[in-house]
């Protein structure tokens, strides 16, 4: 579907003295190294990314270091004003992310990375992934059966404490593994990674429903096996035991990491199940799901908008006959 790009917008309220990467492949080199990002990268993610991604393969947008006045507006939920009010000249998309549907600023469209935010929400919230690592650097085949190094690949925080202990990392080590949490700006590099750890809370007090697939996704895509937690996403999209391990306590990850370091064939079959997954979740996937999303959904709601804001400014200037507010209070129902 062609359109005017002046009507597709993504906001990220960059300084102006920031450069932007000229295209995808530069888009993680950019990140790591640009100064004043700060360590919070899902804004870059998800806006900067999808813009790039989406003009580099012919799909008419624009980037904003300021919000629009007018058009399709794709922006971060943590960038929206708290003040953000409708309008009939633009359309507001958020990219809520992980954001509960209880703290989102009132825009008239979610781009939402769970499903079970886009069926509490349905018509207004819309499921697409989370892309892929831009970059990622699969395990190496020359490391072949070792199975020597865990490794975690997310902010800290995400971590429960008692994965961060010594004691778990002597356990591990015992156990013939060393455990690291990646840095940041080696999210990329799954070359020397043997196993993913990536439990966000222990036990199942917590679905995490606003949560993404992500960190599975990863794995699939870098051929390493995962042991992730009790989460929606992993559940819904993943299959126990057989593209994933699930774990909800340091017992269960030490049984899990013994059990693939000495099943040489189930290590396997995590991995091959998880390639053929891969595919569905891979960069060209999500690039289809955008296009899809603006091209049948936020472009024409925007024109629909459009078209009844100038009937409604011509409906002004007629006499205020019982005809004519009529036609006006189901425009007005139209615009809620």
């Amino acid at each position: 579907m062609h359109h005017d790009p002046s009507n597709v917008w993504f906001f990220l309220p960059l300084a102006d003295g920031v450069g932007l990467p000229e295209d995808i492949e530069q888009f993680w080199q950019w990140q790591t190294t640009t100064p004043g990002l700060g360590e919070f990268w899902g804004p870059y993610h998800w806006i900067l990314q999808t813009y790039l991604r989406l003009r580099q393969h012919g799909f008419p947008c624009r980037f904003a270091r300021q919000m629009p006045p007018t058009g399709v507006v794709i922006a971060h939920h943590n960038h929206l004003p708290e003040n953000l009010r409708p309008s009939p000249n633009r359309l507001v998309v958020s990219a809520l992310v992980d954001k509960p549907a209880s703290q989102a600023k009132v825009c008239d469209l979610y781009v939402v990375h769970n499903r079970l935010q886009e069926r509490q929400d349905p018509g207004r919230s819309f499921y697409i992934p989370s892309w892929p690592q831009v970059g990622l650097i699969p395990r190496s085949r020359e490391r072949g059966t070792r199975f020597e190094n865990a490794a975690f690949f997310g902010y800290p925080r995400q971590l429960p404490a008692e994965l961060k202990s010594d004691a778990f990392r002597q356990r591990l080590l015992s156990a013939g593994l060393a455990w690291q949490m990646r840095e940041q700006t080696h999210w990329h590099d799954f070359s020397d990674i043997d196993v993913i750890v990536a439990v966000r809370t222990l036990g199942t007090s917590q679905s995490h429903p606003n949560k993404s697939v992500l960190k599975l996704v990863n794995a699939w895509l870098a051929e390493v096996p995962a042991i992730l937690g009790y989460e929606s996403a992993f559940r819904e999209v993943g299959r126990r035991n057989k593209d994933y391990i699930e774990a909800r306590t340091p017992d269960e990850i030490l049984h899990a990491v013994q059990q693939l370091k000495s099943n040489i064939e189930f290590r396997n079959m995590l991995v091959e199940n998880g390639k053929a997954r891969a595919a569905e979740f891979a960069a060209e996937s999500v690039l289809e799901r955008w296009q899809t999303f603006l091209a049948h959904v936020a472009i024409p709601q925007y024109r629909k908008r459009r078209r009844v804001a100038r009937i409604e400014r011509f409906l002004r200037k007629l006499p205020l006959y019982p005809a004519a507010r009529s036609v006006k209070q189901k425009l007005s129902r139209i615009l809620r």
